[in-house]
């Protein structure tokens, strides 16, 4: 199940910094689940199987196995069917203990789960529903059209719809080291072997290791074997060493970066290093003191310093040299450049579909995260507080969107809709948007004042 170890070596190219699979929020009833009372019926349904005699009779495996549950976060307890994939569990522990050997990091499983009939439309996720009612069924499935016969009769004909094909769903296992990134990393990965992914289940162990599920089609065998091999193929060409031209091109762009840049403007004897106060995969961000004012102060680890870290440094120097800016430099780019971008940049409550998809996309996918912020800013609530991130990711490619409370302006509103349209063409431009908003603040301006004239004059009149 494990790839070769230059894959495992190399995919620490894709993982950076501390875990993220991280649990849902947890409701009270969540957050203290029995679990000896799980892992007693965990056994039970073990036993009735007939295929775990030996292991249920090994005089330690119930301590083993309820450390094994504890290192997990609650809700997987709450997650896992245990009266149908009771096994699932030893599965799961099989696969975090083979993931504790560096050698054979990162662990893929690959299992066939079932096949499942779908329309012939079928596109991958937000189209991976099972058939309607068996009513509805033969309804589309065979379709009565009246028709004219030669003589101008009506005629009844019965044809098949034809539109229906299927479906084999399969399941994908992962763990690793948890990291930062990875998750997204992951899910662009298992796109690019062709793979839909219709549901993921992700924990992160307390001692810092993933366990991801993703439940997936678009794999045409039941037989998994050359699966497992592709996305090791897929991973281990994502990782390739890149080229001499690559590299040349990479050096240009620091050069060319440092040009502009130029000379620091920072007199060193005036700053002062305090606190560390945030880590990153390549750097930390300390608190400081400049001329007597309070400043942030990233710095680089030299350790850890590659070509893209420095482009991405370079390039927030120059942002922040320029008009004060609110944003997460990290992603930040130059309005001048011109052309589609590839990188899954970004953070999942507030991506864009096409980024989700990993589709090219431009800066009509900042408009969409703008309309997420607006809907912040409206309802002073967390976008899709009630799901994990992967999970919010997930609705959205299916079509999720945030209810608009009906206290929001409707101009805004309307504004907010059309800012996260599932079509990057049909959402505004930023300069429409700001014309847009100033407009709505001129309205609202304009309403406050003519109110605060009528209650004025009420008073008048009231006092007369």
């Amino acid at each position: 199940m494990a790839p070769s170890r230059r894959a495992g070596e190399e995919l620490q190219d894709l993982e950076e910094g501390t875990g993220e699979s991280s649990p849902a929020p947890q409701s009270p009833r969540e957050a203290h689940p029995d679990l000896h009372a799980v892992q007693r019926r965990i056994c039970e349904r073990l036993r009735l199987t007939g295929r775990h005699d030996e292991t249920l009779a090994d005089p330690s495996f119930h301590g083993r196995l309820a450390r094994h549950l504890q290192r997990l976060p609650r809700r997987y307890l709450f997650d896992l069917d245990v009266e149908n994939k009771a096994e699932d569990v030893l599965l799961h522990w099989e696969i975090l203990q083979e993931c504790a050997d560096p050698e054979k990091r990162p662990v893929f499983h690959a299992r066939y789960i079932k096949s499942m009939s779908v329309r012939a439309d079928y596109h991958g996720i937000g189209d991976n529903q099972e058939l309607e009612e068996p009513c509805q069924r033969l309804m589309e499935d065979l379709s009565l059209e009246r028709r004219k016969t030669v003589d101008g009769n009506d005629s009844m004909s019965i044809s098949s719809r034809g539109d229906l094909k299927t479906k084999l769903i399969h399941e994908i296992i992962f763990s690793s080291i948890d990291r930062p990134k990875l998750l997204s990393r992951l899910t662009a990965l298992l796109s690019e072997v062709g793979l839909n992914i219709q549901e993921a289940h992700v924990y992160s162990t307390k001692d810092n290791f993933c366990l991801d599920v993703f439940v997936v089609d678009g794999w045409e065998t039941e037989e998994t074997d050359d699966l497992i091999v592709k996305i090791k193929v897929a991973l281990a060409q994502k990782n390739a060493s890149p080229s001499n031209s690559t590299n040349s091109s990479t050096s240009e762009k620091i050069t060319d970066l440092q040009q502009k840049v130029g000379d620091s403007e920072i007199d060193w004897n005036m700053l002062t290093k305090g606190e560390k106060i945030a880590s990153r995969s390549s750097a930390d961000l300390y608190r400081g003191t400049y001329n007597g004012l309070d400043v942030a102060i990233k710095s680089l680890r030299i350790a850890n310093l590659n070509n893209p870290s420095e482009i991405e440094f370079l390039q927030e120097v120059l942002i922040l040299r320029q008009v004060i800016k609110i944003a997460d430099f990290g992603v930040a780019r130059h309005g001048s450049q011109e052309g589609q971008m590839t990188a899954e940049t970004g953070t999942y409550r507030w991506m864009a579909p096409e980024i989700i998809n990993h589709k090219p996309y431009d800066n009509k996918a900042d408009v969409f995260s703008f309309a997420i912020v607006l809907w912040e800013l409206s309802t002073s609530k967390v976008p899709y507080d009630n799901m994990t991130p992967l999970q919010a990711a997930l609705g959205v490619r299916q079509g999720l969107r945030l209810d608009i409370p009906a206290c929001v302006h409707p101009r805004l509103s309307k504004l907010i809709q059309r800012c996260w349209d599932e079509n990057p063409d049909l959402r505004p431009t930023f300069a429409e948007i700001i014309v847009e908003l100033e407009d709505i603040l001129q309205h609202v301006q304009a309403a406050k004042g003519v109110n605060r004239r009528s209650r004025a004059k009420m008073q008048k009149k009231s006092e007369r």
